[in-house]
């Protein structure tokens, strides 16, 4: 399901997708904070200047279950959180990427995922 994933544009925008799947990349290869939102309408608004990338992608969810998981996670205890099956757009949120030091292992980097039902 997720061979080949990461192609030359996934790269670029740090994020790839596969039907039921959103791979979000992070500028570091570790534990970094994660935010992760629901939304009930497709009416939020977010400042976008604060953000150093922001990219838009959109998602069916038909088991009513988001399953959230780092590269090390094991999936069995993976956080799990509800929500109504339905087709929803995902705005991935990337801020701090200027903030890693030269080895690439602290920084400031920070996620936030908004998931709101799409009218699609």
């Amino acid at each position: 399901m997720i061979e080949n994933l990461w192609d030359e544009q996934s790269l670029k925008d740090m994020v790839a997708t596969r039907p039921g799947l959103i791979a979000v990349a992070t500028a570091r290869n570790m534990s970094v904070p994660v935010t992760i939102e629901i939304e009930e309408d497709e009416t939020i608004k977010i400042e976008t200047s604060e953000w150093d990338h922001i990219v838009e992608r959109t998602i069916e969810i038909s088991s009513g279950r988001i399953v959230v998981l780092g590269t090390t996670d094991f999936y069995p205890s993976a956080t799990r959180i509800e929500v109504k099956p339905n087709i929803y757009r995902v705005t991935i949120y990337y801020s701090g990427l200027k903030t890693l030091s030269e080895d690439g292992l602290d920084g400031n980097d920070s996620y936030r995922l908004v998931f709101e039902p799409s009218s699609q």
